[in-house]
């Protein structure tokens, strides 16, 4: 009885203590507008007043297309203002600085990019110095989004390939090239997908990968971290990086479900036999069944887990970007071949 009465009295004491409360305000100030996330959650964009967060120690990350994240382990008041400002470095190489768009984008790492196509070997140029023309045609830099959209639109397949094979694309905007010849129907585009697929995107970049709240550089975080991100509006599968995270995502939960039923049968059949006589082999038989309903709500909230990728993946099928909901169908495709092999 008092056991109970001190327990009760320490969970009114908890709830209702100021470090429990949700009363913490934020507010990022940022030389780029960005996305704002609180210990890898999104809750808001740079310039935006941020409510009901948890007071304390907590880690700030601010992402904004073009520049390098920023990271910083920040204190949040209780019921005060914490104001923070911060400074992100644009990316080298990178010719969209000053880009409308707050979509975060994969890093510069183009030499990680080959997985979508193989190097072209640069052809030797049969013109000796001296019968060259005067009008010598300058070297242009790395293909952009902007260049990926206009030969999207003009329906420009030919263009297209060749920002595929360039070895100067960044790893985003090959998969950006490979979407648009899926959605017009080019064996290069779904050559290229499939094959990043078949490798489960392991080529992409960190940078790429880790922009998503689903993961830690490269890393699925846990299962209950996991549910409590895609029950917020941080899950939006509205970027190619969003979508590229999802796959993966929803492949390793796969695998996590897999391990856990095989787990559950042995549990089971190591139950079904059960120990009779002795106490002690009540005590095995009941940590046994403690075991079972263990994996039983971990495979429940796996499923949850997977249902609500899935749920992400077909809405962002009907996309108003074509390309992006192009890969959005034929990702949602590749991973029920998997999850339902024969089907």
């Amino acid at each position: 009885m008092i056991r109970s009465c001190i327990a009760t009295a320490a969970v009114i004491m908890l709830l209702f203590s100021p470090a429990a409360a949700d009363d913490g305000k934020l507010l990022v100030s940022s030389n780029v507008k960005g996305k704002v996330y609180v210990n890898g959650i999104y809750m808001g964009n740079t310039g935006e007043l941020l409510t009901g967060l948890p007071a304390g120690k907590a880690k700030l990350k601010v992402i904004a297309e073009g520049h390098e994240p920023y990271e910083k382990e920040i204190t949040i008041g209780d019921g005060g203002l914490s104001k923070y400002e911060v400074e992100l470095k644009a990316l080298k190489g990178d010719s969209s600085e000053g880009a409308k768009e707050t979509e975060p984008v994969g890093g510069g790492n183009s030499g990680a990019a080959e997985g979508l196509v193989k190097k072209q070997p640069a052809k030797p140029d049969d013109k000796k110095p001296d019968e060259s023309s005067g009008d010598k045609k300058e070297e242009t830099g790395p293909p952009t989004k902007d260049d990926v959209k206009t030969a999207s639109k003009d329906k420009d397949s030919e263009q297209l390939i060749e920002i595929l094979k360039n070895a100067k694309s960044e790893y985003k905007i090959k998969l950006m090239a490979a979407s648009a010849l899926l959605r017009l129907k080019k064996d290069e585009g779904e050559e290229a997908i499939e094959s990043e697929v078949n490798g489960d995107f392991k080529k992409a970049p960190k940078a790429f990968i880790d922009v998503s709240p689903l993961f830690e550089g490269k890393k699925l975080i846990k299962t209950e971290r996991l549910i409590m991100i895609l029950k917020t509006k941080s899950a939006q599968f509205d970027s190619f990086e969003e979508l590229v995270a999802g796959y993966v995502a929803l492949c390793t939960l796969e695998r996590r479900r897999q391990k856990k039923v095989a787990d559950k049968e042995k549990a089971e059949d190591r139950f079904g036999k059960g120990w009779r006589g002795r106490r002690r082999g009540f005590r095995r038989a009941n940590r046994q069944k403690n075991k079972m309903d263990n994996l039983n709500e971990d495979e429940r909230k796996n499923h949850d887990c997977m249902k609500r990728i899935t749920d992400f993946l077909k809405k962002a099928g009907r996309s108003k970007d074509k390309d992006l909901a192009a890969l959005a169908k034929f990702l949602m495709k590749k991973a029920d071949d998997r999850i339902n092999p024969g089907s």
